[in-house]
C-alpha cells in the first residue's frame, strides 16, 4: 500500500462507523472523480443506517450524479413503451442474441428477453446507471438471459463483452433531435462492427420534421428599465435558447 492510499484508509477509518459523516465524505470524493470510492461509501453508511434520512439524502446526492431527469420520464411514456415492445416481438426470433446500447433501466433488455431471446447484452457508460440496472434485472429475474456490460458501446471488445455478433440490435439512445448523445455514431459503430449482416435494428429508421414557429413569449427574458434603473447589461447573461412545450 503507497503512502497516499495509506493516508486514505485512515482517513475512511476515522469515519467508518459514523453513517453521516461517512456520506458526506463520500460527496468529497465524488467531487474530486473518485465516483465508485463515493458510491462504496454511501453503500456502507446507507447499511450502517438504514432508516436515517439525513444519510439516505447524502447518499441519494452522490448516486444520482450525473443522472439525466429524462430517465424518470421516458419510461412513462407509455406509447413509446408499446412501440418498442412490438418492435422486439417481431425482430427477437427464439434463442438469438440480442445487443442493446444504452442499458437504463434496463426496460428493452428485459422486453426482449421476455420476447424469447436465448442472450441479451446491453452496455451502458454510466457506472451508476449500469448497476442500478443490474439490481431492476435481477429482481425481475432476468439476470440469467440478461448481461449488463459497464462499457462504452464503442468499447465492446468481440469475443470478451459479446461472444460473437448479435442477431438484433435495439438502441433508445435516440433522442427528439435523432443527434443527441452521439446516438448516430454509436449506431453507425455497432452496425459496422458489433452485429450480423443483415441484423434486425430497432428502430430501423427516423424521421425529423423541422417547422418554423413563433416564440410570442421571446423577450421575457429581456432586461430593461426596471423601476427606472437601467438593467440591459445583465442581459448578456441571458440564456440564448428557450425550449417551447408543445401547444403554447
Amino acid at each position: 500500500m503507497n503512502e497516499d492510499n495509506a493516508k486514505l484508509e485512515k482517513l475512511i477509518g476515522h469515519v467508518r462507523h459514523r453513517p453521516a459523516a461517512l456520506a458526506r465524505l463520500a460527496r468529497t470524493f465524488m467531487a474530486q472523480k473518485q465516483d465508485a470510492l463515493a458510491r462504496d461509501l454511501c453503500r456502507q453508511a446507507v447499511a450502517l443506517a438504514p432508516d436515517d434520512e439525513e444519510v439516505h439524502a447524502l447518499a441519494a446526492s452522490v448516486f444520482n450524479a450525473g443522472v439525466p431527469d429524462w430517465h424518470f420520464s421516458i419510461v412513462r411514456d407509455a406509447a413509446r413503451n408499446h412501440a418498442y415492445e412490438a418492435a422486439l416481438r417481431r425482430a427477437v426470433t427464439p434463442g438469438c442474441r440480442v445487443l442493446e446500447v444504452g442499458t437504463g433501466t434496463g426496460l428493452l433488455a428485459m422486453m426482449a428477453a421476455r420476447a424469447g431471446a436465448g442472450e441479451v447484452i446491453t452496455c451502458e457508460m454510466n457506472p451508476a446507471i449500469a448497476e442500478a440496472a443490474r439490481e431492476v434485472i435481477a429482481r425481475n429475474g432476468y439476470s440469467d438471459r440478461v448481461r449488463v456490460v459497464a462499457k462504452h458501446s464503442s468499447d465492446l471488445v468481440m469475443g470478451i463483452d459479446l461472444p460473437a455478433p448479435a442477431d438484433v440490435f435495439v438502441s433508445e439512445i435516440i433522442s427528439n433531435d435523432m443527434v443527441s448523445e452521439h446516438a448516430l455514431p454509436a449506431v453507425e459503430y455497432t452496425v459496422r462492427h458489433l452485429v450480423k449482416p443483415g441484423a434486425a435494428i430497432v428502430p430501423a429508421r427516423g424521421t425529423v420534421r423541422v417547422a418554423l414557429a413563433q416564440d410570442t413569449k421571446s423577450r421575457r427574458t429581456v432586461m430593461g428599465v426596471v423601476d427606472g434603473f437601467d438593467l440591459s447589461p445583465f442581459n448578456v447573461l441571458a440564456p440564448q435558447n428557450s425550449a417551447i412545450a408543445a401547444g403554447q
